[in-house]
């Protein structure tokens, strides 16, 4: 199959379809039926295209997705996003997912007897209802009146990873999301900028941030940990191939008594505790830096340091070759993210250490759509997610060059990037 060809002609059936739907309210499609063919046809196209994992966490972010628009048959509409988002949490909290095997077809009845669902209704009209709709958003898919079987996307929720990241997705945006234009509003329509009255601030009416927010409430906290755990699960592999291409040997210089790695914010150091096991070879000092809250306690293997620290202070480990943030920055807008980057650069040592920051970079133009959305998301906290352009200029600041913006999986800077910085020569400076 050429693809070119193929792409041209779906642009241009687009581009054809768009004019018409302007000029004749869709005249050239003749029968509402022949509408919903081509809707169809489309949905089976970017069924076939879409990684799951992205339409389950679409969906669970409440991301309007091709896919899902192309299932309701109502494009460029939004209302479903929260009903979908709540029918899938249902499902979770039900245990919906667990009562399948694979290859198998289950009735309506009988999901209701495997979640406990309908004690005072045997026919299962609430199994069906939920059922209904997940089939609706593309999960699960119908084989008959009442009667269901797994398709790639439920079968992609059978693994409990993407089951807890689906949860605590669902959690973090359902509860702010709702208010982000009451919130817009009361500061005038402006840029967020301030962390200290976020959009989290303005929905619990607190004057804690989020992160001492769910100090305070255990319930949450104990969720929220739950999804942080599984979303770094999922990145492990990639983040391990990431970090280790960042030394493809050791130095000659490399020995026991200098710095190799700063992990800063780096959580309780899994990630390094996975790439240390893969590359025995590592000589140097790796050290993982984070709240005392987080770190205290926790004993790693392979010599990994474990160091109390909060990176609105000076770092305290000078002339490492790496110092590594890994979703940082998109936690804070900028004021906040110069002043960690200026605690930073002191320690750099010039011709050696670099910074590697692993966070989203949006497109300057083309935005994808959870891109766009994701960065509304970091309202929230007061953060944003970054173009390459504000990356340049947010690095470019505080005197420090970026050496490169690479994509690890090849697409075209979307979502994970890894981007690389250095000390700006005194040339540059000047």
């Amino acid at each position: 199959m050429d693809l070119s060809s193929l792409i041209r002609q779906m642009e241009l059936a687009a581009e054809s379809l768009a004019f018409e739907s302007t000029e004749s309210s869709l005249a050239a499609i003749s029968q509402d039926i022949d509408r919903v063919k081509l809707l169809n046809a489309a949905r089976h196209i970017i069924s076939a295209l879409e990684r799951p994992e992205d339409t389950v966490m679409n969906i669970a972010k409440a991301v309007n997705s091709p896919h899902t628009r192309c299932c309701l048959g109502i494009a460029g509409l939004s209302w479903d996003q929260p009903v979908g988002q709540a029918a899938l949490k249902s499902a979770l909290q039900m245990k919906i997912f667990e009562a399948f095997e694979i290859g198998t077809t289950r009735t309506a009845r009988e999901l209701a007897v495997r979640t406990g669902a309908e004690h005072s209704l045997v026919d299962g009209i609430f199994a069906v209802r939920i059922m209904r709709a997940l089939v609706g958003i593309g999960i699960f898919a119908e084989h008959g009146e009442e009667k269901y079987a797994h398709n790639i996307l439920s079968q992609t929720m059978n693994n409990p990873v993407y089951r807890t990241l689906i949860n605590g997705a669902c959690t973090t945006a359902s509860s702010t999301m709702p208010k982000l234009a009451d919130y817009l509003e009361s500061i005038g329509f402006k840029n967020p900028v301030d962390p200290e009255a976020s959009l989290f601030h303005f929905t619990y009416k607190t004057d804690l941030n989020m992160f001492e927010w769910l100090e305070a409430h255990p319930q949450q906290l104990a969720g929220f940990s739950a999804y942080q755990a599984a979303a770094t699960t999922l990145q492990t592999d990639t983040l391990k191939k990431t970090i280790c291409t960042l030394f493809p040997t050791p130095r000659p210089s490399d020995n026991d008594g200098q710095k190799l790695l700063v992990d800063v914010g780096g959580g309780r150091g899994e990630i390094l505790e996975s790439v240390c096991g893969e590359r025995p070879d590592l000589q140097g000092r790796v050290v993982v830096q984070d709240l005392p809250k987080v770190v205290v306690g926790r004993r790693l293997v392979h010599g990994i340091e474990i160091m109390p620290y909060n990176f609105f202070t000076p770092q305290p480990v000078h002339d490492s070759s790496v110092y590594f943030f890994r979703h940082i920055f998109h936690n804070w807008p900028d004021s906040a993210c110069i002043q960690i980057l200026r605690n930073t650069i002191p320690a750099l040592k010039p011709n050696y250490s670099r910074i590697i920051i692993i966070d989203q970079v949006i497109r300057n133009t083309g935005a994808s759509t959870f891109s766009a959305l994701m960065d509304l998301t970091m309202i929230t906290f007061g953060g944003m997610e970054r173009t390459e352009r504000q990356w340049y200029q947010l690095l470019e600041s505080v005197g420090l060059t970026v050496v490169s913006i690479k994509d690890p999986r090849q697409r075209n800077l979307t979502r994970d990037c890894v981007i690389e910085a250095v000390l700006m020569a005194a040339e540059e400076a000047s």
